[in-house]
């Protein structure tokens, strides 16, 4: 009775309808019925050149007949694939799937509650409890940061505001007596000044007469670090608590601050307390890891907890605007898990430009935990010169879905690619010209291994666990001056689209190498798994 009613509904030549059948069969004997989701033409192309079939998936027999088919062809197969379950499954997201209506054999790409770590609030809420589960202090690796919503991070927010403006005024002080303009830690063959677009700008700024501010904020600095480091050495248990400081007290001392830092005021008699902000500074060093890339200007970039691409992304620098905008964002108000994260000030920079890494890993198992690195990854670039003293999103989110927006400025290197994308091998060569010839095998590609080792570690037990499941993660690092990897987040479903020249290339080749893994490995395991690596499987006890 089926077969009449697709010899009824469906006019497909009947050579055609053998050799479909004859496919089709084949495909379900070998377990080879796969189901997609999305547009991924690399993958589906791949899969079909092993002799798998798709199946699209009908709610009812009938609705075969709705499908677009100008042959007939597909209509004909999902009649046939009606009751048959796919092998293997391709999904956007893991809500997009029942996973209690899989059998143990299915094979499928997402892993359940991954959010743990691939959502910018469920990384931030991951940081508190991995000193459990590895012997390494995240945030020598992951910006800090706080969810704005929850009351007690709010409060852990506001004091390192504070904290970190203190710091940012003895840096200030500190470097008050270098005759040369303030460069922040020149890179081989670079330079740049803080906040400023060039050095004729802070010549001219230098020759006229600045505001000034008393020294007394130099001493609230101190107070301000010192009391911090007191906090850290428990040395404060011993003490008789402090009156807290009145909130005139705190408003104070940022107003000053910000005229300091911001506004280009001067302090009077700074260089009288410049031997004492260094001495502090190098004793601060020890106990904050962020302390070099954090710079002076106390700017931290807002995003919602759980959005991705760059949407609702702000940078700012001021106290009362960040908390302002949990009552009056747009987007912001209905994200409860809002973060805000520690910008990174000092960037390694290439031509003047920032730039970030996407760099892909998979995970195969969570029990053992088995990763697999992948060997290529890409640079996306800022589409404008680098400047602290400018906010706006296009200078400093470097994701392709802000910056496609963009126009580059004709300003930058003309080094620079057009598309904003560079292969990895052109970062090697641009490490080589300005002489750090051994700073991406050494502290670049080690550093960035070991902060994914770390993280899957810490979140092995928040995973749902199950075999016959692999997941591709999107990382993004960007990197201090001393070339160290900066985590900034990991991406759950990272974009495997024809965006650039760059992206196109890659995105199809990592999509062929993962079948090399996932299927093609499963019957030999001796097989080319192309460029990924195993980076790290767990020893069973």
């Amino acid at each position: 009775m089926f077969d009449a009613l697709v010899k009824k509904t469906i006019p497909v030549a009947p050579k055609k309808t053998r050799s479909t059948r004859e496919i089709v069969e084949t495909a379900i004997k070998e377990k080879k019925i796969f189901s997609m989701s999305g547009c991924y033409p690399v993958l589906r192309n791949c899969l079909q050149r092993r002799g798998w079939v798709e199946k699209t998936i009908c709610r009812k027999v009938t609705d075969a007949n709705k499908l677009v088919d100008p042959d007939g062809n597909l209509r004909f197969k999902a009649r046939l694939l009606f009751n048959v379950d796919p092998n293997f499954f391709w999904i956007p997201r893991a809500d997009a799937m029942n996973y209690d209506l899989l059998s143990e054999d299915q094979i499928i790409n997402h892993f359940q509650n991954a959010k743990c770590f691939t959502t910018k609030a469920g990384l931030c809420t991951l940081l508190d409890s991995m000193c459990w589960f590895a012997d390494v202090d995240p945030y020598s690796f992951v910006p800090r940061c706080y969810r704005l919503r929850q009351k007690d991070e709010r409060q852990e927010f506001i004091d390192d505001f504070i904290q970190t403006a203190a710091r940012g005024i003895l840096k200030w002080v500190s470097d008050s007596n270098i005759p040369d303009y303030p460069c922040d830690n020149t890179q081989p063959g670079q330079k740049r000044w803080i906040g400023k677009q060039s050095h004729t700008e802070w010549l001219s700024e230098r020759t006229t007469p600045q505001p000034t501010v008393k020294p007394d904020i130099i001493l609230k600095a101190i107070d301000i670090c010192k009391t911090y480091l007191d906090k850290l050495e428990h040395k404060d248990i011993d003490k008789e608590l402090p009156k807290p400081k009145p909130p005139v007290f705190w408003k104070e001392f940022l107003r000053d601050y910000e005229r300091v830092i911001h506004d280009g005021a001067t302090i009077e008699n700074a260089t009288l307390y410049a031997t004492r902000c260094h001495s502090l500074l190098h004793t601060l060093e020890a106990v904050c890891p962020q302390i070099d890339i954090e710079g002076e200007r106390n700017i931290w970039i807002i995003k919602p907890g759980a959005k991705s691409r760059g949407i609702g992304i702000i940078c700012k620098n001021n106290l009362e605007d960040i908390m302002s905008l949990l009552d009056r964002d747009p987007v912001i108000p209905n994200d409860d898990f809002c973060v805000v994260q520690k910008y990174i000030e000092r960037p390694l920079l290439i031509h003047g430009t920032k730039f970030d890494v996407r760099q892909w890993f998979l995970v195969t198992d969570w029990n053992p935990l088995t990763i697999w690195f992948y060997k290529r990854c890409y640079l996306r670039f800022s589409s404008q010169i680098f400047s602290l003293k400018n906010l706006n999103r296009s200078v400093h989110l470097c994701n392709n879905a802000v910056q496609k927006y963009c126009k580059n400025s004709p300003a930058r290197h003309p080094d620079l690619p057009d598309e904003n994308m560079w292969h990895d091998y052109q970062l090697k060569h641009y490490l080589k010209l300005i002489g750090a010839f051994h700073a991406w095998d050494d502290i670049m590609l080690p550093g960035m291994k070991e902060i994914i080792i770390q993280t899957m570690k810490s979140a092995q037990d928040k995973v749902v666990h199950r075999k016959n499941t692999f997941h591709l993660y999107g990382a993004d690092f960007m990197f201090g001056e001393n070339f160290q990897p900066w985590l900034i987040e990991i991406n759950a479903s990272p974009a495997l689209s024809k965006a650039t020249s760059v992206s196109s290339k890659l995105s199809a080749q990592v999509q062929e190498d993962i079948l090399r893994l996932i299927l093609d490995r499963r019957e030999d395991s001796k097989c080319d798994v192309g460029d990924f690596e195993l980076l790290y499987q767990q020893v069973c006890i």
